[in-house]
């Protein structure tokens, strides 16, 4: 990863979605009324810790980009009973300050198979019910995440909609030397919407935002592909 070496001062924060995967470096140069400015070293790293089911995978460890950690392109049938879940583990090890805020963001493109009906992508989204949402062994259904599309039920499309997608980049911080758990389990449907059909499917990306002092670093979680059979 490239370090940066910036001032503790007059730093612009990116937007959530627009920032690189890139450890925050920063040197002591100011007072304040509070006292010195402390330097550190910011770097979140990101593993895949299971346990895992279908195609989503466990095999990338303390990476600033992992792929395939929530992946099913074989997902149910008419109606799934099993979710494609899995564990992202957020470590702060790497880090010598701590993290003050975590914010995650979720978004999805269309990624259907070869028999797929293009341009539904938002039918698609809303039929995969998130069945479980855990950070830091707290489930977020209800609390933090709310029924945005007003569907009955909490789906993926919830995560990126409103008070929600707010409310998820204002997470728990992890202390320097720590880590903490991100458990994702999404459990589609198609048969709640006639439109929604074999090979139907969409590809998400789940970036992890942290936050200490006026300094970011993001990872991120690529090519997470759920496509219905």
């Amino acid at each position: 990863m490239n370090r940066r070496t910036v001032l503790a001062s007059g730093l612009s924060t990116a937007a959530l979605l627009a920032v690189p995967p890139v450890a925050a470096q920063f040197i002591d140069t100011e007072s304040s009324e509070q006292g010195p400015i402390e330097g550190g070293v910011l770097d979140l790293k990101l593993s895949e810790v299971g346990p895992a089911t279908r195609g989503s995978t466990t095999d990338e460890l303390q990476e600033d980009e992992v792929t395939r950690t929530w992946r099913d392109t074989d997902h149910g049938r008419l109606f799934s009973s099993t979710p494609a879940g899995n564990t992202l583990r957020i470590d702060n090890t790497a880090s010598t300050v701590d993290c003050d805020e975590i914010g995650v963001a979720v978004s999805y493109v269309e990624n259907d198979g070869r028999f797929g009906r293009g341009g539904n992508a938002n039918l698609t989204v809303r039929s995969m019910r998130v069945s479980e949402f855990t950070y830091g062994g707290r489930n977020l259904l209800g609390s933090v995440i709310a029924d945005e599309n007003g569907n009955g039920r909490y789906d993926v499309e919830d995560l990126t909609l409103g008070s929600t997608r707010e409310r998820l980049t204002s997470l728990a911080g992890i202390e320097a030397g720590e880590s903490t758990d991100l458990r994702i389990e999404i459990n589609g449907n198609r048969g709640i919407f006639g439109r929604v059909r074999p090979d139907d499917g969409i590809e998400i990306t789940v970036s992890v935002v942290g936050s200490a002092q006026s300094f970011e670093d993001q990872d991120v979680s690529v090519e997470n592909t759920i496509q219905y059979r």
